[in-house]
């Protein structure tokens, strides 16, 4: 944090201008390069000094400094510093809001919200046990089109699966869809009553309300944020698997199908601090009969590396498969038959969370607290919407050129084209009369109609 605030040296480089070129640092907006010499020593002593009193909690004094420094640079038409100040005094205003609390009366709960914008829901969590704010992690969903009743109890449903305790009571600013089953399914997890509350006044809605803050500014972080957002978890991701450098840029993949029909992978991107929607990729498998989890991901993998070596492309720092030791070799073994034998692999095991290392014995089991957990989880779960969204667009459009193959007279291309006009049979169905019929004409339109409307009336045999 102080590195990205301040950009002061963490490194352990002397700072004395000698070294030829700085580092990863420097590169990522972390740094202003005193060790190569890239910033004078009473520029750099000011940034230290305001570093100091970040750490010491001295954030009135701060404030003044910044906000001078950000006037400063602004009489000086230097606007791109003017920026820097004033986002960095926007984030210590934000972060002077106490980020651990302490409270009588609210042992064993746990307190949940979100903050969701366009197509990319993280949702920021906060663990509170015995009165104070243990954990926080942040999740990305597989539908953001979902409601915020049904997205809530999706959650709830992804971040239980896997956590080792559950409280007696949950907190969330919305009440989840299916409440009643999702209380069962957590008492039996349990092994006691476990309640979800929703509370409208009081206390209980203020801590509610600053988690969903918090949400919001990491929503910012991760999506609005520049390049240095990510060194931290970089270089603590490179301790936890003993890399040699940060990785700079990872590659996640994720396989996804129902029963081994419609199979799908999905590739994602994390570089320099930020997801890459841009650079996302998805395939069709197309080797691979039924759910072979480790053959798909050979034919994947092999097949974008391939392409990129072929095109002299970049290659990332480090692949990441979702799943476990089976998974991870068989990425492994077709980097290998490509000659990417240096390329870092890891895989992250669903529920346990542990993560294995190509090359590395044993497993490696993080800190639920650790950043570099939190970094490769971010990643893993981008990567499972990704392909589930995917697949489940596949398996709606075959369903539905099903459906309309079997009313006399649409053919392939019809279906194709009804699809591609109105997405879905719900599409079909509430379409308007005129609209159809403008697509197909009159005699096919009711057929259609008559063919995909629902029954009505009468009751189910016993």
């Amino acid at each position: 944090m102080v590195a990205r605030f301040f950009r002061v040296a963490i490194c352990h480089e002397k700072l004395d201008g000698s070294r030829p070129r700085p580092c990863l640092y420097y590169q990522l907006n972390q740094c202003t390069g005193p060790c190569a010499g890239l910033v004078g020593p009473e520029e750099y002593r000011a940034q230290v000094q305001e570093a100091r009193l970040f750490l010491e909690g001295r954030d009135k004094d701060l404030l003044a400094r910044l906000k001078e420094r950000m006037q400063e640079a602004s009489r000086h038409e230097q606007f791109e510093t003017a920026a820097h100040y004033r986002d960095l005094v926007r984030s210590v205003e934000g972060l002077s809001v106490r980020q651990r609390f302490t409270s009588v009366g609210l042992e064993d709960q746990d307190y949940l919200a979100h903050y969701r914008e366009g197509d990319n829901p993280p949702r920021e969590v906060f663990q509170m046990r015995e009165g104070v704010v243990a954990s926080r992690r942040e999740f990305s969903l597989e539908d953001p089109q979902e409601s915020d009743e049904a997205f809530t109890a999706a959650y709830l449903q992804q971040y239980y699966a896997s956590a080792e305790g559950i409280p007696q009571e949950i907190y969330t600013l919305t009440e989840p869809a299916e409440k009643d089953l999702l209380e069962e399914w957590l008492a039996g997890r349990r092994g006691g009553k476990v309640r979800i509350l929703s509370p409208q006044r009081g206390p209980k809605l203020s801590f509610l309300t600053t988690v969903a803050e918090n949400a919001r500014l990491a929503f910012e972080q991760s999506f609005r944020g520049g390049a240095s957002q990510g060194v931290q978890e970089a270089e603590a991701l490179r301790e936890a698997l003993g890399l040699e450098e940060p990785p700079f840029r990872v590659e996640a993949f994720d396989i996804s199908n129902t029963q081994g029909t419609d199979s799908v992978a999905s590739m994602v991107v994390w570089e320099a601090g930020k997801m890459r929607p841009g650079q996302y990729r998805h395939f069709k498998i197309r080797t691979v009969e039924g759910a072979d989890d480790f053959a798909s991901l050979a034919e994947v993998v092999g097949r974008r590396y391939t392409r990129q070596l072929k095109e002299g492309k970049e290659l990332p720092d480090l692949v990441l498969i979702d799943g476990g030791k089976g998974q991870l070799r068989a990425a492994a073994e077709v980097l290998g038959r490509l000659d990417l034998v240096t390329l870092q692999v890891a895989s992250i095991a669903k529920r346990e969370e542990i993560l294995y290392l190509q090359g590395r014995a044993g497993e490696i089991a993080l800190e639920p607290t650790s950043s570099a957990l939190h970094l490769v989880q971010r990643i893993r779960d981008e990567a499972h919407r990704f392909a589930v969204t995917y697949h489940r667009r596949l398996r709606s459009r075959r369903t539905f050129t099903s459906a309309l193959l079997q009313v006399p007279g649409i053919g392939l291309s019809r279906a194709r084209r009804l699809l591609a006009t109105f997405g879905s049979v719900r599409g079909v169905l509430a379409a308007s009369p005129e609209a159809l019929e403008k697509q197909v004409g009159k005699l096919l339109a009711d057929r259609i109609r008559h063919h995909l409307a629902p029954p009505t009336g009468g009751n189910a045999d016993p």
